[in-house]
């Protein structure tokens, strides 16, 4: 699902304004805005500045840092996989998801990590939001890197096993075939899936 840049800044301001708790007043006042206008650039209408970028990341505690990948990261396809589930779309939902896995697999040091550093946000599923932690932790260790946080945060793990099914009526997975990460979290899928590249 392409998202324009208009609408890519709005998902990251949003973000990082949720994870750092600041108010649309806040924010508005740190990027020398109206709330209304900061509405319509969370909303993807309006295209901030890069100086209120900025300094709104700075506000939230985050920092910019330029990385070159070609590819969407977490924050990208979490949105992406949340606009398909709101849309009932299951299947467009895994796609998204399973392009971010591609996408992780493609890089290699430091740009797969740069596609994991930002939390990637709930996506209104727990199972899709332990799938994006799973996903992150299989790709990096592959590579003996860093595993940012969020990725072992409670939220991320589910209570019960549960398949992440590409279509509904897909095969049941067998614990065997599930890859350690994903296991971990009582996401159940087959690691065949995830080499899609």
């Amino acid at each position: 699902m392409p998202f324009t840049l208009r609408q890519q800044s709005g998902n990251l301001i949003r973000e990082a304004r949720a994870a750092g708790g600041i108010s649309l007043e806040q924010a508005a006042a740190v990027a020398q805005s109206t709330v209304s206008a900061m509405e319509e650039i969370e909303a993807g209408v309006l295209e901030p500045t890069f100086e209120q970028v900025e300094r709104i990341l700075w506000y939230a505690g985050y920092r910019l840092v330029p990385a070159p990948v070609l590819r969407g990261d977490s924050l990208f396809w979490a949105v992406a996989v949340r606009a398909s589930l709101d849309a009932g779309d299951e299947e467009g939902a895994f796609r998204a998801w399973l392009s971010f896995s591609d996408g992780l697999a493609k890089e290699r040091g430091a740009n797969r990590v740069a596609l994991a550093l930002f939390p990637a946000p709930e996506t209104g599923s727990d199972l899709w939001d332990a799938a994006f932690a799973a996903v992150v932790e299989y790709w990096l260790v592959k590579d003996g890197l860093p595993i940012p946080d969020w990725v072992g945060g409670i939220s991320r793990f589910l209570q019960a096993p549960t398949q992440l099914r590409p279509a509904r009526y897909s095969p049941k997975v067998a614990k065997k075939d599930v890859p350690t990460p994903f296991l971990r979290r009582n996401v159940y899928i087959h690691e065949a899936m995830l080499q899609s590249v």
